[in-house]
């Protein structure tokens, strides 16, 4: 596994991380067990991956209770990220719900906690950030990042730190999805900032699997067009060949080559080691130039309308506390 300089934070991190929803049990199908997912997390940090992500949210607190028994193993060993819910990112509720990720996940500090949607529009964003640099203050966490913030936010939102500066961006990131190439990757590189790239193979599309068989998949515009890339899924196969590994894994180490940390899930082991072998491909100057040209359109096409910037934090907690977590 190949590691680098996680932005400004001085930290050295694994080019592949893991991400850990599928360890909350929700929108991720019935096709695994508990068990699946906590052997392919210990394989992913025995074949060197060095970050874990993770949310509140997801299944309302239990993948970060699932990580903290691999905590108690691996702590020494990796990064652990996680997200504080939108309805929680408020200058009056974040401590609370920091100290409550803290006491789920089983750690004296979290390492990088992240907002996990920009707040919305009746937040008192610089309230937030101070509230967060109180939380680095008190130890209780190390790092502050952001998820699912474009340009526009990210800078908004950066000006009102005044001790500490936000160190990561999350965001949707594949060969089908490239919006963030635009200005946000560039403006990121410039400030030392990581991207980590989220649903890095489409939800199992750039491995090939194109069956909507999760509420996870159904709900994803970017995993429906992967049916219709067919020359993007023609030069992954060839490259596969010359390669001599998967398609998903010439995906990951795309990212890579672009600067991004990709997070894979990984509901079984065996999807946890080609993933974290990924880490180990380099591709040819070339052949990614061969993506980026098949894939050039997908540059242009923005995300979807972040709706919770406009939805009460009140009706957020609602419909998430009757969905039980994502």
């Amino acid at each position: 596994m190949e590691y680098r300089d996680f932005g400004k934070t001085g930290e050295k991190v694994s080019v592949i991380g893991i991400g850990a929803w599928q360890a909350g049990l929700k929108s991720w199908g019935k096709d695994y067990t508990l068990k699946d997912v906590i052997d392919a997390i210990k394989i992913s940090l025995d074949y060197g991956v060095s970050l874990i992500d993770t949310a509140e949210i997801y299944g309302n607190g239990r993948s970060e209770i699932v990580l903290s028994d691999v905590l108690k193993e691996y702590k020494d060993k990796v990064l652990i990220a996680t997200k504080v819910a939108g309805y929680n990112a408020t200058p009056r509720s974040v401590s609370k719900a920091a100290e409550r990720s803290r006491r789920r996940l089983g750690v004296d500090v979290i390492d990088i906690y992240q907002v996990h949607w920009p707040p919305s529009i009746y937040t008192d964003l610089c309230g937030l950030a101070k509230e967060l640099e109180r939380l680095v203050d008190r130890g209780i966490i190390r790092y502050i990042g952001v998820s699912n913030f474009d340009l526009q936010i990210l800078i908004k939102f950066r000006e009102c730190f005044r001790k500490y500066d936000i160190v990561s961006n999350q965001m949707q990131y594949n060969l089908l999805i490239r919006s963030v190439e635009k200005d946000l990757l560039p403006y990121m590189k410039r400030e030392n900032m990581e991207l980590i790239a989220w649903s890095p193979i489409a939800k199992g599309a750039l491995a090939g699997k194109f069956k909507a068989d999760t509420m996870a998949k159904k709900m994803d515009s970017v995993f429906n067009r992967a049916r219709k890339a067919h020359k993007l899924f023609d030069i992954l196969r060839s490259l596969s060949d010359k390669y001599g590994c998967k398609m998903h894994q010439i995906a990951l180490a795309w990212l890579v080559s672009k600067g991004a940390i990709p997070i894979p899930g990984a509901k079984r082991p065996s999807q946890a080691i080609e993933n974290a072998q990924a880490g180990d491909l380099k591709l040819d100057y070339d052949d990614v130039k061969l993506l980026d040209n098949v894939t050039q359109e997908y540059v242009y096409i923005k995300m979807g309308g972040i709706m919770s910037r406009i939805i009460p934090n009140w009706l957020q907690k609602i419909a998430i506390s009757i969905l039980g977590g994502v």
